[in-house]
């Protein structure tokens, strides 16, 4: 596996942690595939998300994905969402910046950066 996927393998599970730990409500990650890391992690595919909206809340860019069943869920930068363990980079007005981990064709993995913008 090539370094810098592990890094970024490393980095996904250190703020995974990091998360849920400074949630009061969180009993801890649960680290057994799709949804562990938040619901839209690997659970459904960007194709069928709709971002409904970006803006600025204390500070920190969120923004606002509506999934299949018409749930919509904030999300900030760091929060993992899409297949691939896509996990958002930065959020701009009217778009996300999400960064996935997909096969090179080689038998290996390379990051891959996604843009996910309103339709």
């Amino acid at each position: 596996m090539d370094a810098r996927v592990k890094v970024f393998l490393l980095t996904a599970c250190c703020l995974a942690l990091f998360a849920c730990a400074a949630s009061e409500k969180s009993l801890g990650p649960d680290l057994d595939g799709p949804g562990s890391w938040g619901p839209l992690q690997d659970t459904v595919l960007l194709e069928d998300l709709e971002l409904v909206e970006t803006k600025i809340q204390n500070g920190q860019w969120h923004a606002y994905v509506r999934d299949p069943s018409g749930h919509t869920h904030d999300i900030i930068a760091g929060d993992f969402m899409g297949e691939n363990t896509g996990r958002v980079l930065d959020i701009r007005e009217d778009i996300l910046v999400i960064i996935q981990i997909v096969q090179d064709g080689q038998g290996g993995y390379i990051e891959a950066r996604v843009e996910f913008a309103k339709r």
